[in-house]
C-alpha cells in the first residue's frame, strides 16, 4: 500500500485557462502540502481538454515549489491538444530543468 503522503495524485479536468488560475493554485498548494519530503506529486491530465499559457505558468510555478519542498512532480495522462501544447513548449524539459536547479 502506498502512503498517501508519499505519493499524492492530483486529477485535473476541463479547460485550464486564465479564469481557472486561482483554483489551480489552490489545488496545487493543497496537494503539495499533503506530499511528504521526498514524495511524488503526480498530476493527471487525462481529463484536461484545454491548457493555456496561464495554466502552464501555474504548472511551472508549482514545479519550483516542489523543488523547494524536495517533491518530485510528474505529469501523466496528457493527450491530444494538451500533449501538443506540452510538447511545443517542451514542458517536460522545463520541469526537468527546474528540478535540476534544485
Amino acid at each position: 500500500m502506498i502512503d498517501a503522503r508519499t505519493e499524492v495524485r492530483l486529477q485535473l479536468s476541463g479547460e485550464l485557462d486564465l479564469a481557472r488560475v486561482p483554483v489551480l493554485e489552490d489545488g496545487f498548494d493543497a496537494a503539495l502540502a499533503r506530499t511528504s519530503t521526498g514524495g511524488r506529486l503526480i498530476v493527471d491530465l487525462s481529463a484536461v481538454e484545454f491548457l493555456d499559457c496561464a495554466a502552464l505558468g501555474v504548472l511551472i510555478g508549482t514545479a519550483h515549489q516542489a523543488v523547494r519542498r524536495r517533491v518530485s512532480l510528474e505529469l501523466t495522462g496528457d493527450s491530444g491538444a494538451v500533449a501538443r501544447v506540452l510538447r511545443l513548449v517542451d514542458a517536460r524539459g522545463a520541469l526537468s530543468a527546474v528540478a535540476a536547479l534544485g
